[in-house]
C-alpha cells in the first residue's frame, strides 16, 4: 500500500473524479508527459527534483527526506515534505485568467507542465519534447576539476582544452550557444536571447565554452538544472484552458557545510520567460505545499508577514513512534519546515525598489477530515487558483483572523495564522482545538508584469531545523525559527547572487582597441597601456569563480598593476578594463608562481 493511498485515497479520488469532468474527452498532447528525475543529495537533505512543474514527489510518495542525525538521510529516512508544485496566475490584456498549477498530478500521469523551452512563438521547440525530459546535475568538485584543467591549459597555451580532459557534466551543460552540446545529447541547443542554463563566461563572448575555460554557474556544492513549459500539451492537472505559455527555467542546489542549518536547506531559483504574443498582466508565482513532517496527523502552520516566510511543525514538537500507515517518525525531535523567498524580481532588477518577497500564504483544507466550509478547500477552476496566489480563500473571501480564517470581519490578513491578535490571543494554530489536520499551504510572490520575451523570476529556500522548544507545551517558540531563516537569507545575500560577470553587453577582445597588456603570464607585476588619445577609465579584477578582487581608477592611456602587492596568489585571474571612449574590453592574466 503506497503512502499516497495510505493519506488519502479518497481525495485522490475527488481530484481524478472532477478531473475527468472537465477535460470531458481523450488526452491528445503534442509533448509526452515529463519523466526526468535527479535528487540533490550533496546534504543533509535527499531531495528529488523533476522537470514537471511538481517537486519531491514520486508520484506515490514523498521525497524529501531529512534526518535530524548526523546520518546520510539515505541510510536514516524520514520525510519532511511529500510534495509541492508550481502555481501561476495571471490575467490577458483583456482580463481572462491564465493559470498552470502541479499538485499531485505523476501519480495519475496529469501534468500542467512539459519538458523543454518554448519559440518565441510560445510553441515547443521541437515535437513531443521527449529531448528535453531530462534534467542536467553537476558538482562542485567536478567543477574544480575543471578549473585546475583550464589553469593548467592556459599556463601551457594549450588553449582551447581537447575534449578528453573535460568533465561531461561541463562539456555537455545546456549554456547559451554550446557547440559541444549537439555531440553529448543528439540534438542542438535552441537560441535564445534570454539564455539557458547559467554559467560563467571566462572569455566574456556570450557563448558557453567549456573548451575556452566557461563552466556552470551555481552557488553551492551541488546543483540541478532543467527547464520546462505550459505550453507543450492540455493541463490535464488543473483542467484550465488557457496556458501562460511561460518557458520555466529551475536551478536547484544546495550546500554540503558544517553548520547544521545550513546542511539542511536547499534553494530554488525560477526564472520564468512570458513567450505569449501578450502581456502577462498581475502574474502571481509560487508553490503549492503539502508538507507533512514526519507523521501527517500532527502538523501545524504558522507564517510571519514580517518575516515573509512560513513554517510547519508538530503539534508539542512530539511524534509516536510509529506514524499512522507506517510512516516514519521525527519522535521527539521537535523539527520546523522553513519555507521563505529570499529573492524577488518584482521591482523588475530597480535597484531603488525594495523588491516584496513572500507576499501571501492561504491554506488548503482537505475536504474529506472533518469537513470544512468549501470556499477552503481545493481549488475547481480558474478564478478559485487566481484567488489562492491572490492570498484569498478559494472562493475569493478574504483571510480574516480568527478561527480557522474563513469568516466575516474586518481584521483581513494575507498570511494565514500570522500570529497577530485575536479574541485577546495570538492567532497561531496550536491555541486552536485539534481538528485540522493534514493541511496544504500556497505561497504566492508578486505581482510581475511581463511583456513578450521578458523575464522575471525568484528563489524559495527550505530549510528544516531541530530541537525548537515547546514554552507553553503547546506552540513553538519562534526565536529559533526567525534566527534560522535569517541565517540563510543573510547566507543568500551573501553568496548566491548572480556572478557580478554576467552582462547583457558582450565586451569586445583586447586588439580591437589596441590594448597591450604585457607581460602575460608575469611573475608579478603587469601593465596595461592603450594608444594615446584613448585613456583608461576603470580596471576591475576577477578570480575564477568571478568574485571582483580589485577595481582600480584609469590615469591617462597607461596603468601599472602589481599583482603580489595586491595579496593575489599565483593562478588565473579575469580582468576587464573600460576606456574613457566607452568601449570595454576583458581577457585573462596569469600569476606565475
Amino acid at each position: 500500500m503506497t503512502t499516497l493511498y495510505r493519506k488519502s485515497t479518497l481525495s485522490v479520488l475527488l481530484i481524478f473524479v472532477l478531473h475527468s469532468a472537465l477535460t470531458a474527452q481523450q488526452r491528445s498532447t503534442d509533448c509526452a508527459n515529463p519523466t526526468a528525475t535527479e535528487y540533490l543529495d550533496i546534504n543533509g537533505v535527499r531531495a528529488l527534483i523533476t522537470n514537471g512543474g511538481d517537486l519531491w514527489f514520486d508520484g506515490q510518495d514523498g521525497r524529501y527526506e531529512v534526518t535530524a542525525s548526523a546520518d546520510s538521510p539515505a541510510s536514516n529516512p524520514a520525510v519532511a515534505i511529500f510534495a509541492g508544485g508550481l502555481w501561476l496566475g495571471a490575467e490577458d490584456p483583456g482580463g481572462g485568467l491564465k493559470i498552470a498549477a502541479q499538485q499531485y498530478g505523476r501519480g495519475q500521469g496529469n501534468f500542467d507542465y512539459y519538458p523543454g523551452p518554448l519559440s518565441d512563438e510560445g510553441l515547443p521547440v521541437e515535437g513531443d519534447c521527449s529531448d528535453w525530459d531530462r534534467l542536467f546535475k553537476v558538482n562542485r568538485t567536478t567543477v574544480d576539476i575543471f578549473q585546475t584543467v583550464y589553469a593548467e591549459a592556459v599556463a601551457e597555451d594549450n588553449l582551447p582544452i581537447p575534449f578528453n580532459r573535460i568533465p561531461l557534466e561541463v562539456l555537455g551543460w545546456p549554456g547559451a550557444g554550446n557547440p559541444n552540446f549537439e555531440g553529448v545529447y543528439g540534438f542542438t541547443l535552441p537560441l535564445s536571447p534570454q539564455g539557458l542554463a547559467p554559467f560563467f563566461d571566462v572569455d566574456l563572448d556570450g557563448i558557453y565554452d567549456p573548451r575556452n575555460g566557461d563552466y556552470p554557474l551555481f552557488c553551492g556544492d551541488q546543483a540541478v538544472w532543467g527547464v520546462f513549459n505550459d505550453a507543450g500539451a492540455p493541463h490535464e492537472e488543473s483542467g484550465t484552458v488557457s496556458p501562460l505559455q511561460a518557458e520555466i527555467h529551475l536551478l536547484a542546489y544546495a550546500i554540503a557545510s558544517n553548520d547544521s542549518i545550513l546542511h539542511r536547506t536547499t534553494f530554488y531559483d525560477y526564472k520564468i520567460i512570458n513567450r505569449a504574443q501578450e502581456d502577462a498582466l498581475n502574474l502571481y508565482a509560487g508553490h503549492w505545499i503539502d508538507s507533512d513532517l514526519g507523521c501527517f496527523t500532527n502538523d501545524l502552520v504558522g507564517s510571519s508577514p514580517e518575516h515573509e516566510l512560513y513554517y510547519v511543525y508538530n503539534q508539542n514538537g512530539l511524534e509516536p513512534e510509529t506514524c499512522e500507515g507506517g510512516v516514519a517518525s521525527y519522535g521527539n525531535t521537535a523539527p520546523v519546515n522553513i519555507f521563505q523567498v529570499v529573492r524577488s524580481d518584482v521591482g523588475g532588477g530597480n535597484t531603488e525598489v525594495e523588491d516584496p518577497l513572500m507576499r501571501s500564504v492561504t491554506n488548503i483544507y482537505r475536504a474529506d477530515l472533518n469537513p470544512p466550509a468549501p470556499g477552503t478547500t481545493s481549488p475547481r477552476v480558474a478564478v478559485d487558483y487566481y484567488s489562492t496566489l491572490r492570498g484569498l480563500w478559494a472562493d475569493g473571501t478574504p483571510i480574516t483572523r480568527g478561527g480557522s480564517g474563513y469568516q466575516d470581519g474586518s481584521d483581513t490578513t494575507l498570511f494565514v495564522f500570522d500570529g497577530q491578535e485575536a479574541n485577546g490571543v495570538p492567532w497561531s494554530q496550536c491555541n486552536l482545538p485539534p481538528g485540522i489536520a493534514d493541511i496544504r499551504q500556497v505561497y504566492a510572490t508578486g505581482p510581475y508584469e511581463l511583456q513578450p520575451g521578458e523575464v522575471t523570476g525568484f528563489t524559495l529556500a527550505v530549510t528544516t531545523i531541530f530541537g525548537v522548544d515547546y514554552p507553553t507545551d503547546s506552540c513553538p517558540d519562534t526565536t529559533a525559527i526567525f534566527a534560522a531563516a535569517k541565517q540563510i537569507k543573510d547566507f543568500y545575500d551573501e553568496e548566491c547572487t548572480p556572478s557580478v560577470l554576467v552582462s547583457t553587453q558582450t565586451p569586445d577582445a583586447p586588439a580591437t582597441i589596441g590594448l597591450e597588456v604585457y607581460p602575460n603570464p608575469s611573475p608579478g607585476e603587469v601593465r596595461f597601456r592603450l594608444p594615446n588619445p584613448a585613456g583608461i577609465d576603470q580596471l576591475e579584477v576577477y578570480d575564477l569563480a568571478g568574485r571582483q578582487l580589485l577595481v582600480l581608477p584609469g590615469r591617462g592611456s597607461q596603468l601599472h598593476l602589481n599583482l603580489t602587492a595586491s595579496g593575489l596568489r599565483p593562478g588565473v585571474y579575469l580582468y576587464r578594463l573600460h576606456s574613457t571612449k566607452g568601449k570595454t574590453v576583458a581577457g585573462r592574466i596569469v600569476l606565475q608562481q
